[in-house]
């Protein structure tokens, strides 16, 4: 059985290499604008070639705006997965000492359902770079809707509500 933190770093490294994806994508499609950018200014005495160049451009700078929204997205889970990182070693700090504190969240089922959530992330992220290498890193598979913080500040308002729901 692999420790939390050992998932934690897997995940990071997952979603360290997703990042560069995104962002070695973003810039090629950066590139592309300005490319098109000049051809559109190039253009100007042959109004065919300027309408065709013109929708071009506004396709290519949608697919910028989206590949830049996911690379966004990517850094928001890294900072989270760091979080994570720095509750994981301070749970392991905690267990280790067999200290627990009231009203810490920390309980050993808890513990255990975000270890279990990391690997869920975790499965997600190898998913993703799965899906993006098969389809040839064309456009990668966007985020999920909700994101991992939103997600993990979701799970501790429910873990916390069961905790009130059992203390008198």
């Amino acid at each position: 059985m692999t420790s939390p933190k050992d998932s934690i770093q897997e995940a990071l490294a997952r979603n360290k290499t997703l990042a560069a994806r995104l962002l070695v994508h973003a810039q090629d499609l950066a590139a592309q604008v300005a490319a098109t950018e000049a051809s559109v200014a190039t253009a100007e005495h042959a109004p065919d070639l300027l309408a065709v160049l013109q929708q071009r451009l506004g396709e290519q700078r949608g697919q910028l705006e989206d590949a830049q929204r996911e690379y966004s997205t990517v850094i928001q889970e890294l900072d989270s997965l760091k979080k994570l990182m720095k509750d994981a070693d301070h749970a392991a700090v905690v267990a280790d000492l067999g200290v627990t504190a009231p009203g810490d969240g920390l309980s050993a089922s808890a513990v255990d359902q975000a270890l279990a959530r990391v690997r869920e992330h975790a499965a997600e992220l190898d998913a993703r770079v799965s899906l993006n290498r098969e389809l040839g890193a064309s456009k990668p598979v966007a985020a999920p809707l909700e994101s991992p913080e939103d997600k993990a500040r979701r799970q501790l308002d429910e873990l916390k509500a069961a905790r009130n729901k059992k203390t008198p």
